[in-house]
């Protein structure tokens, strides 16, 4: 009895490896797809702490994981999208942008994008926008922009990505040659000047800090009105944009800036103006011409004509066109003190239409007798 039972209990060992010879390629061979499910599993209920941790364990699948972490995309959890998200940049950087498997990888966004949920297509340009931003050849080779430009056309028509869209728009921008993408990118921007989020007016009014964009007179002139933004942060984002546009923004157009009710908006303004070449007594003044009293603007007069190195005919100029008819009126009497300056011009344009009668007799004044003054020096 005791044989036939240690030779049932052999057989059975025997059965048992066998099963498990016969199971182990099979189970090694369904190991990625395993590991895989529950990696990405794990990462899409991941939070802060444990986010990058969980997505380095996907990527170290590599090109397995992308069907899966893209399918998350479907979700309309913004979490998980973004958790996925994370992921893809990871990807991203591990592969570069000239490596067979980032082609591939930016294919299957482009293929499925419309299916992705809000989410999904909101964190999917991001990411996009992440992968441009890499070192690599520029311009990038076509076939990869064509991909990002026909993701960017499909994005472009739904204003729940805007913001996105923008972001991902300025960098193209950079990575195609020359000229191309500037038209749409206008247009984009144009509009997302004027939406109603503040984050798409920002990423919109961003687009003038893009090389390809500094030329685009249209743009700045629209940017302007961000100036007097309601928000802060767009005003930020608009004082930084305009700092540099000397040719299109007068310092005028800064001004009030300097009397923000945001500290920061204040601040840029100031480092705005001295990177045109203000000194800090100009700034100063400059807060000063711009105060909301009148009195306050008076007083820049007092002060200017002690400062021998300023450009005084455009200081007087900006005060004469001052609301305050008192302000203009001691402009125009400054101007006409000093004979070096010449604003002749602009005190034959206060004569004719400025509309207070004391300001414009004042002007008449002053360049009758300027033209005496000529006229002396003519005839010693």
């Amino acid at each position: 009895m005791r044989t036939m039972n240690a030779i049932i209990t052999s057989k059975k060992t025997w059965l048992t490896l066998l099963l498990l010879a016969g199971f182990a390629p099979f189970a090694y061979w369904q190991r990625t797809p395993v590991l895989t499910w529950y990696y990405v599993r794990e990462l899409a209920v991941a939070y802060q702490e444990n986010r990058d941790e969980c997505a380095r364990r996907v990527v170290s699948l590599d090109e397995a994981a992308v069907p899966r972490v893209l399918s998350g995309l479907h979700n309309p959890d913004a979490l998980v999208c973004g958790n996925m998200t994370h992921a893809l940049v990871l990807l991203g950087k591990r592969w570069g942008v000239t490596d067979p498997r980032s082609q591939r990888l930016l294919q299957c966004i482009h293929d499925q994008y419309s299916g992705y949920s809000p989410a999904g297509r909101e964190k999917a340009l991001l990411f996009l926008t992440r992968f441009l931003q890499q070192d690599g050849p520029r311009p990038l080779p076509l076939n990869m922009t064509k991909l990002v430009s026909d993701v960017l056309l499909q994005a472009d028509k739904s204003d729940e990505v805007r913001a996105a869209s923008l972001l991902l728009a300025a960098e193209l921008v950079e990575c195609v040659p020359p000229g191309q993408w500037v038209d749409v990118c206008r247009e984009m921007a144009e509009r997302g000047m004027r939406d109603k989020h503040a984050g798409t007016r920002i990423a919109a009014v961003q687009m003038l800090l893009r090389a390809p964009m500094r030329n685009e007179r249209i743009l700045y002139e629209k940017a302007i009105t961000l100036l007097s933004d309601k928000e802060p942060a767009v005003r930020r984002a608009a004082v930084v944009a305009l700092a540099s546009a000397s040719e299109f923004v007068r310092e005028e157009a800064l001004l009030a800036r300097l009397h923000d009710e945001d500290i920061e908006v204040q601040y840029l303004c100031e480092i705005a103006l001295a990177k045109r070449g203000l000194t800090s007594e100009e700034v100063e003044m400059a807060r000063d011409i711009s105060d909301k009293n009148p009195a306050t603007r008076m007083r820049v007069l007092h002060r200017i004509c002690r400062m021998p190195d300023l450009n005084l005919a455009a200081w007087l100029r900006q005060l004469s066109h001052d609301p305050v008819p008192a302000v203009r009126a001691a402009a125009v009497r400054a101007a006409g003190e000093h004979p070096q300056i010449d604003l002749t011009e602009r005190l034959r344009e206060i004569a004719e239409q400025d509309p207070s009668e004391a300001v414009r007799l004042n002007a008449r004044y002053y360049l009758a007798q300027r033209a005496t003054n000529l006229a002396r020096e003519s005839y010693p």
